[in-house]
């Protein structure tokens, strides 16, 4: 992954409703037309398992395309790190995302995003060179 020349690291952050900045992050590995990576740092676990929902993440696709399309979930990587990853290794569907976010769903996910929005990232071209 790290040695991609067609890597892009994109950092997420996110805020409350009311524009504070949240507690959770995350980090976004994208190698152009072949994988992707999303790490997520410091969620609320504890609202989840009590409640049993889990973090579903989302893919948008490029403009004028489908609804958003469930990715799948967000699983524990490191619990003493409060990591939390999904990888996506289908070249077809990473080509077709222009962004991800993160909802809350019930545990057996959701066919469309019912939850907040968290943990956006825009996938499409930089603004620089």
């Amino acid at each position: 992954l790290m040695a991609s020349r067609e890597l892009h690291v994109i950092d997420v952050r996110d805020t409350d409703p009311n524009g504070n900045p949240s507690q959770a992050f995350g980090r976004v590995f994208l190698t152009e037309g072949k994988s992707l990576a999303f790490y997520a740092f410091d969620l609320n676990e504890d609202k989840i398992a009590s409640a049993k929902r889990s973090f579903q993440v989302w893919a948008v696709p490029q403009a004028g395309k489908n609804s958003p399309r469930s990715l799948g979930f967000l699983h524990v990587d490191a619990k003493a790190q409060g990591r939390w990853v999904l990888k996506v290794d289908n070249p077809e569907l990473v080509k077709e995302i222009s962004s991800v976010f993160v909802t809350v769903e019930p545990s057996a996910g959701g066919e469309q995003p019912n939850g907040q929005k968290m943990l956006y990232a825009y996938l499409g071209e930089a603004n620089h060179p």
